[in-house]
């Protein structure tokens, strides 16, 4: 039934919507967000906490990175 239903939504974009690298670029975009910007930082944050080491300057630090990669991923969406 998993299949069906993921078969079913790929034959459904295939036709409704066939622009294969704007999706590329959308799921790209994203990933690259989580992956290479919000994930190591807020990992690095979780043991920060508990080590009792989590400060402001962290804080500011770890807010820029991320700022900085949603900055990244609103740029992917204005190349066109």
């Amino acid at each position: 039934m998993t299949n069906v239903i993921l078969v079913s939504a790929c034959v459904a974009m295939a036709i409704f919507y066939p622009k294969i690298g704007t999706i590329l670029r959308y799921c790209g975009a994203i990933c690259g967000l989580i992956y290479v910007f919000a994930l190591p930082v807020l990992v690095e944050r979780a043991c920060l906490i508990r080590e009792g080491k989590y400060d402001w300057p962290q804080a500011i630090k770890v807010g820029v990175v991320i700022a900085l990669g949603l900055v990244n991923l609103v740029g992917q969406f204005m190349v066109h």
